[in-house]
């Protein structure tokens, strides 16, 4: 059987490939930029590609230039979503029959079943253990990722949302921030659903104008949301590196810019394949603090950790309960300080650390390597060899 993947910046797109060939699928690479710039010239593309003869399209996320080329060849689209939310699920083009859609985050697969979305499956996302951990191995003799506490990962201020509301009047700016401290505070809780009143919503719709919801059945209300959702993120992360860099032996792999924080040990980017899983080993404590957008989800990010043989303290996510054990097997915080306090309490434990890691590890092991999940992906999907 052969298989188009499509290539983006995707974590993981190199490791599905090996493991969708391991499995005797014939893997045929797919890389079109204009998927994004032109979308016409893309999907003719794709479906004159599509005449030659695949059982499948697959894809991390979902596109709607695909979903559309593989309906007209009656072709199966296979998207394994690593982001939430993803806008893109919003399009009309996401209840034609030939899609199937693997949903991370448990929420986010509610919403597609309240929305009559067919073939939708909570599924949660994989790693490969034996690539990442063969990576781990081959330590640096400089041993240069040495560190009581990392971080890997986008600080989002590039990102920041204030930088688009520039125009409002102050008192809306100041509503907006005072939903973002308080959703900052009490992880869990989602301020922007209950708090933004209509008249500060048809306030918003004044000035923030967002294009290409026309063909879709996205919400304003889940735009507006989704950015909140970022600048808390960003809000929280920033917050984070300036404490962890004063308290603990910090490092930081970002390539956002940090000249602001004079404190912060910023070492630059980490290539996900050789470098990463090495960072992640060498590291007493690396921390994961997930997009607030993400409702439930485990991100690729804790399994990934885990996986090179790393011990992650991660913010509550309720899909981490449905595998792990807290104490046992995970350790979760649920705001900065209990953070910190748990920073200095397994740095202080060195054998419970290492016990939680191993036995976080066997359930990886068990749950979340690709040789386990991709061929239960390949059978609900109809096209297993």
């Amino acid at each position: 059987m052969k298989i188009l993947l499509y290539y983006w910046k995707a974590y993981s797109n190199f490791f599905l490939q090996i493991q969708l060939e391991k499995l005797g699928y014939m893997v045929i690479p797919w890389k079109d930029d204009g998927l994004i710039r032109d979308e016409e010239e893309a999907l003719e593309r794709l479906s004159e590609e599509l005449k030659k003869g695949y059982q499948a399209v697959f894809s991390y996320n979902y596109f709607k230039t695909i979903a559309i080329a593989c309906s007209r060849q009656n072709t199966s689209y296979i998207s394994w979503m690593q982001d939430s939310p993803l806008l893109s699920l919003y399009d009309n083009s996401a209840y034609l029959e030939t899609n199937y859609f693997f949903c991370f985050d448990y929420e986010q697969y509610e919403a597609m079943k309240a929305r009559a979305v067919t073939h939708a499956y909570y599924f949660p996302l994989a790693t490969d253990v034996k690539a990442l951990s063969e990576a781990a191995d081959c330590l640096s003799e400089k041993e240069e990722y040495l560190a009581d506490v990392s971080f890997v990962g986008s600080l989002y201020s590039e990102r920041n949302m204030f930088s688009a509301l520039d125009s409002l009047p102050d008192f809306l700016k100041g509503y907006i921030e005072g939903i973002c401290q308080a959703q900052l505070r009490v992880p869990g809780i989602r301020f922007s659903e209950a708090k933004i009143s209509e008249n500060i919503m048809d306030t918003l719709k004044k000035i923030l104008v967002f294009q290409g919801m026309e063909e879709t059945r996205l919400t304003y209300e889940i735009l507006v949301e989704n950015l909140i959702d970022r600048n808390v993120t960003a809000m929280e992360r920033n917050q984070m590196i300036q404490i962890l860099s004063k308290q603990f032996d910090f490092k930081l792999y970002t390539g956002t810019d940090t000249s602001c924080y004079p404190q912060v040990k910023n070492c630059g980017t980490v290539d996900y394949y050789k470098e990463m899983p090495k960072v992640f080993r060498q590291t007493k404590i690396n921390i994961n603090i997930s997009l607030r957008s993400i409702r439930s989800g485990i991100p690729l990010r804790v399994l990934d950790i885990i996986a090179s043989g790393g011990f992650v303290l991660t913010n509550y996510q309720a899909d981490l309960y449905r595998y792990f054990e807290e104490g046992k097997s995970i350790v979760t915080f649920y705001n900065l300080d209990d953070m910190i306090e748990k920073i200095h309490y397994y740095l202080e434990h060195d054998k419970e650390r290492k016990s939680i890691m191993e036995e976080g590890r066997k359930i990886i092991c068990q749950e979340f390597d690709f040789p386990i999940l991709l061929p239960q992906i390949l059978e609900l999907t109809g096209i297993n060899l």
